[in-house]
């Protein structure tokens, strides 16, 4: 049940939220509720979770209203971030939508991974493909600030509010509305680029799940994500095979390739790239050991 105020300005957090565990023990594990209780406690009550059965912190009647809003959502499964409006990625604040992916700890093991494998003072533009909310170049952007980024998406949704994105974060970003699969216009976009920037970088968390993959997904994701952003049509490579069309585009100008793949077709994505000259192609596996990146580059 819901905890409601009669006759009272204020209740206790603690009683409050400790009402969450039942309420939602439904639809998520301990684990999953006591990392929201704590996001909420850190974010909009600014004490840390551990701190609530110490501090005699209490909320008041606008943030029960809220809260129970959001319980009520998170009863029907739609995600915590949705609910919110943003999450967090690689130590910044990035707003979220249902016009894209919610971005996962795995991706920012993606961006870490080409963090690593660009010199500090190497000039090179990056190209984000299939940005999403843009917070793979706002990452790249605000650690390797020498480097210029430009990011596509087929998504103008995704587009609007990854340039949001960038602004609030204070990172210049060149962003356009381009359908990666469009041989016409990924040439036109290389050659612009490569106008602007001698070397060019690639880097793509591309859609990667076969659609018989989909029994096997959380009901959330698959209701309240876009399909657009999860699913590769008809072949699960496609996205890696045209990736690796674009990089001939770019010739002798491309150092490297990064894309997030899926661990269950590691070998034959990597393969999608052989024909290019980069001497370094490798499989890296995430945090969690599976094969989750493809790196192909240039030994510096």
């Amino acid at each position: 049940m819901f905890l409601y105020l009669a006759a009272m300005s204020e209740i206790s957090a603690a009683h409050y939220f400790k009402s969450w565990f039942t309420e939602l023990a439904t639809n998520y594990d301990q684990g999953e509720i006591t990392a929201m209780v704590d996001w909420i406690c850190r974010d909009f009550l600014f004490i840390k979770y551990h701190q609530l059965a110490l501090i005699d912190k209490a909320i008041d009647n606008q943030q029960h209203d809220m809260f129970n809003q959001w319980l009520k959502r998170l009863q029907t499964g739609e995600p915590f971030q949705y609910i919110i409006g943003y999450t967090w990625f690689y130590g910044i604040k990035i707003e979220v939508n249902e016009s894209v992916l919610i971005p996962r700890p795995e991706t920012e093991e993606l961006v870490d991974l080409v963090r690593k494998n660009i010199p500090d003072k190497l000039q090179v533009q990056i190209i984000d493909f299939g940005t999403g909310s843009g917070c793979i170049p706002i990452t790249l952007k605000k650690h390797l600030p020498q480097v210029s980024v430009r990011a596509i998406d087929i998504s103008e949704n995704a587009i609007v509010l990854a340039q949001k994105n960038a602004l609030v974060n204070h990172t210049n970003i060149q962003f356009s509305t381009s359908d990666i699969l469009d041989d016409g216009m990924m040439q036109r976009l290389i050659t612009d680029a490569l106008e602007q920037s001698g070397q060019m970088i690639f880097v793509s968390n591309p859609p990667y799940i076969a659609t018989q993959e989909a029994n096997e997904m959380s009901p959330n994701v698959l209701k309240y994500e876009p399909h657009l952003a999860l699913f590769s049509p008809g072949d699960p490579l496609l996205f890696y095979k045209q990736l690796a069309k674009i990089a001939t585009f770019a010739g002798d100008r491309l150092e490297g390739v990064y894309c997030e793949i899926n661990p269950l077709l590691a070998n034959t994505t990597l393969e999608c790239f052989n024909h290019l000259r980069l001497n370094n192609k490798v499989i890296v596996n995430d945090m969690q050991g599976k094969p989750r990146f493809v790196m192909i580059n240039n030994k510096f």
